[in-house]
């Protein structure tokens, strides 16, 4: 069975970005807020949350319905200090979570899906939310 994060990647795939004419609609249609875990090196840092709006939200969802798929198996990456995002997408009034690994393997999981690998274009969408601490994971 499909879930609905599969439905709406495909919906926005086969849509497109959202047209710019109508930017209070556009900014109904959808939304993103990420909290940003840190690193287990910063010593005293704390969880940030951040916004964005829908256009933003739909280019990730973009980003994410493009991403190869992790091969299944036993998958060797370098060390993971555990920075990470946790992502909620909003569509028409269902919410979705979606977990971005952004060291290690670098994988983003979206509920109920199967790993992929965080692409060029995904880190680089994610840096326009990025607090600045975070922001060397997703330009390096």
């Amino acid at each position: 069975m499909r879930t609905l994060f599969a439905l709406l990647l495909t919906l926005v795939c086969l849509a497109g970005p959202p047209a710019t004419a109508a930017p209070a609609r556009a900014q109904a249609d959808g939304s993103i807020t990420a909290r940003w875990q840190p690193d287990v090196n910063w010593p005293h840092a704390r969880e940030v949350t951040t916004h964005g709006g829908s256009a933003l939200a739909h280019r990730l969802v973009h980003d994410l319905a493009v991403a190869r798929r992790v091969p299944p198996g036993v998958v060797s990456c370098m060390i993971d200090t555990g920075a990470a995002s946790r992502l909620t997408v909003r569509f028409g009034g269902s919410e979705n979570h979606v977990a971005v690994r952004l060291n290690g393997c670098r994988t983003v999981t979206p509920q109920g899906e199967s790993a992929r690998y965080v692409t060029p274009a995904l880190r680089r969408d994610l840096a326009r939310i990025a607090p600045e601490r975070w922001e060397r994971y997703l330009t390096g």
